[in-house]
Formats: structure tokens, sequence, C-alpha cells
């Protein structure tokens, strides 16, 4: 079949085309990296602070970071983060609509400065919360699962190189000198550094996400070595859970309901009644592989030295960001307890319960099952690495979320990327259940976004 000169001329127009659309979006990814390094340390970078031993992020706000930490840095950053919000406003504000529990998780974190013991510090942010829940809500509306995936394998690659670069070039930066040699590269202490690059490793892990070159090998092996560089043992647990996930999901996608139920209690019970009989032993063999000592390092001891002030307010909790006020407040009771100062609960849950009260805990646990009701129905039908990969997210904020807290904080990428999974198996729920049509009448940008790719 012969061509016509027309059709010639509108091949080669739709190709030049393509390839404007794909410059532009590379160029767009790029730009977006900023902020997410900016989320990632949570605000502040090691060489802010010097070479000292970091104290935990949450005692943002009491630093005296100048000019540059205060108004340039997280001015850049959130002139971003808004034109993302403002460029998609439609779709974003459909998503809220959607998401109306994770929306309101955020405004209630805002709204608890009515009763929050520094009630200034609680709005300010909750609004920064709330910011970065719409953030998620646009990189969901204008990207596929998979171009996040490649946005955050580049944010991954930038701040790799940027680690080991403070870490040869100035070590007392990059360095904490604490039982041996610890990495914490741009971080403001190596668990929050391991804790990121565990999950700015996990795309990359994924079976099904693209070809194994010698880039993607290289991503998994830097980012592997510099997690255990750090010395801290959680980030290698919850990785090894994951990938056993990651395996395992072709297998679980072929049960139907009362199979998959059925294979969960005969895997559940047995497993359950070994670990109550054995508890003791299996215990201390698990913390002396790890090396870590029986009280997780003090953890224990944190938890229980914060049961009474989880009693004094167990509603509504301290306020969001507004319990750990240092040697002021409700926290100076339990620094002056543990004999040692620390800024956050080391567990994801109990930090919520302390912030929100359990009707925050609440709020976030039906968001997480509303989730997982999305990834039943997003993986029924069909697959894709992006729905493994959010179904990934989950499982790491369920499993990291027992020993440090992965979720519910401002300036944070973790919190981020739970909002994109939430948000994205919505998404994907929507388009598997044969409802495309909601997708393209409300999310119309989306829609043509994906079948634009699709054609191609």
């Amino acid at each position: 079949m012969s061509v016509t000169p027309f059709e010639s001329v509108m091949t080669t127009a739709h190709r030049r085309i393509d390839r404007t659309e794909s410059s532009v979006q590379t160029s767009l990814e790029w730009f977006l990296i900023l902020p997410l390094i900016f989320v990632a340390v949570r605000g502040v970078f090691s060489f802010e602070i010097g070479p000292e031993l970091a104290q935990p992020a949450s005692e943002f706000g009491s630093r005296s970071l100048g000019f540059v930490g205060y108004v340039l840095i997280p001015g850049i950053a959130y002139s971003i983060v808004l034109w993302s919000i403002i460029s998609r406003f439609g779709d974003v504000m459909y998503l809220c609509r959607r998401l109306k529990l994770l929306t309101a998780l955020s405004v209630f974190c805002i709204f608890s400065a009515v009763w929050s013991q520094a009630p200034g510090r609680s709005a300010l942010h909750g609004i920064l919360y709330l910011v970065g829940t719409l953030f998620a809500y646009s990189l969901v509306a204008r990207f596929t699962a998979e171009d996040i995936m490649r946005l955050i394998t580049r944010t991954g690659t930038v701040i790799a190189v940027l680690n080991l670069m403070l870490i040869v070039i100035v070590p007392r930066v990059g360095t904490i000198i604490q039982d041996g040699t610890r990495w914490r590269g741009l971080f403001p202490a190596s668990t929050g550094m391991a804790q990121c690059l565990a999950f700015l490793l996990t795309p990359a892990l994924i079976p099904a996400y693209g070809r194994w070159t010698w880039k993607r090998i290289a991503y998994i092996g830097v980012l592997s070595f510099s997690i255990l560089m750090t010395h801290t043992a959680t980030a290698p647990v919850a990785l090894l859970l994951y990938v056993i996930l990651m395996l395992s999901l072709g297998f679980l996608r072929r049960l139907d309901g009362r199979a998959l139920l059925a294979f969960v209690i005969a895997l559940v019970v047995p497993l359950g009644t070994v670990l109550i009989a054995f508890q003791a032993q299996i215990a201390d063999f698990a913390l002396t592989i790890l090396g870590r000592d029986p009280t997780l390092t003090g953890r224990t001891t944190i938890w229980k030295l914060l049961t009474y002030p989880i009693a004094m307010h167990p509603l509504l909790g301290y306020g969001f960001y507004a319990f750990w006020l240092g040697r002021k407040g409700a926290s100076a009771n339990v620094l002056a307890a543990a004999h040692w100062d620390f800024g956050f609960a080391h567990n994801g849950y109990l930090e919520i319960v302390l912030q929100l009260g359990f009707v925050g805990l609440a709020f976030f646990a039906i968001t997480y099952f509303d989730a997982l009701r999305y990834a039943r129905l997003a993986t029924t039908k069909r697959t894709n690495s992006g729905i493994d990969w959010y179904v990934g997210l989950l499982m790491m904020v369920l499993v990291y979320n027992l020993d440090e807290a992965a979720v519910l904080w401002p300036n944070d990428l973790l919190s981020i990327l739970y909002i994109v999974a939430c948000a994205g198996l919505m998404r994907a729920a929507i388009e598997t259940i044969d409802q495309p049509s909601v997708v393209a009448e409300q999310m119309p940008h989306v829609h043509v976004a994906v079948a634009s790719r699709s054609a191609c």
C-alpha cells in the first residue's frame, strides 16, 4: 500500500511531536528532582548542621540555619511544588474528592492546632503536610506509575552521587563517628539515610521493571552498599521482605478470594503458633543475628516511657508535630526518665498517637485498608510493575513504622510516597473495573497522557 505525500508529512510531524513531548517530559522529571531531594532529607541537609552528631529531623525549626537554610532552599523547593499543584489543580481537586479520608487526615493535622501544646508549630507543619499531600496527588495526576518510578530512581541516583561526594570529600560532614564510622551523606542522621535509600531502591527491585541493564545493577549495588554502611538493621530487613513480596505477587495474583484466604490462614496459623511458643528464643536469635541488644538500642525503654503521656491525651494527642519539644512540655519528663535526648518515638504508630491520638491512628488505618482494597481491585484483571510497586510501598510503610516513623511527617518523601501509592492504586482500580470514562471525564489530562503513550 503506497503512502501519500500528505500521510508521509503527517507521520513525520507526529514523530517530531512525540520527540518534543518526550523531551519536555524528561526535563520536567529532572526539574521535580529538586523538591524531592529536599523532602528526602526532611528539609535539613547534613552540611547545614555541621559535623557534630545530628539530632533528629523533628528538631527542625529550632536550628539556626540562616537565610539559605530557612528561606532560599525551602523557597526554591516549595515554589516547584506549588507550581506542580497549580498546573494540575483540577485533577488534584478530583483526587481530593475521591480520597476524602486521606485529604481529611491532612486537614486534621492543621486543625490539631486547636488543642496542640504548640499551636503555631502544629498549624505550620500541618500546612506543610497538606501541601505534601497535594503534591503527591499532582504527581499521580501528571505521570503514570512507571513515570513516577523512573522519577524516583533518578532522584535516588542524584542523592547517591551527592552522598558519595560528601562522604569522600568532606567526611566530617558526610559521616558520623559512633560505634564505628556510619555514613549519613546528605542526611542529618544515618538512620534517615538508610530509611530513605531503602524506599528509593524499591522500584529497581521489581522483577518486571524493565531490563537488567548495567545501570540498574549499579544503582542497586551503590544504594545497597550505602545502606549497609549506615550500620542500621531495619532497612535490610524491610528490603528483604519487600523482595520476597515482589517474588510472591505473581503466585498470589492467580488465587481467587477464597483460595487466597486459605493460603494466608495456612501460612499464618502455623507461623503464628511457632512465634508464640518460642517467642523469647526467636527474639534473642534474631537480635543476635542483627547485632541488636534486647532493648532494640533503647527503643523498648522509650515505648514504655511513652505509655503515660499517651494515657493523658489518648483521643487527640498533643497536636501535630507538637509532642517533641525537647526539655519543654510533655516530652521533658520522657527525656528526663530516659537520661538521653531523642526527638521521636522510634515507632510510627506510637508517633501518630502522640501527635493525633487514637483518632488520628484510626484515620491512618482506614486510609491504609482503603489502599489495600484498591490494590485488590487493581490486581484482579491485570498487572504491571507500577501496581506492584504501589503494593510494595504499602508493605514497606507497614514494616518500617514498627521501628521508625515513615508516614505522617511534613517535609518527608516517605509520607509523600505513601500518598502516591494510595492515589495510584485508586486510579488503577478505577481503570481496572472498566470505568475509564470516569478518569477521562474527571482527569482529562491524565487520560489523554496515558492514551497517547499507549498509541506511540
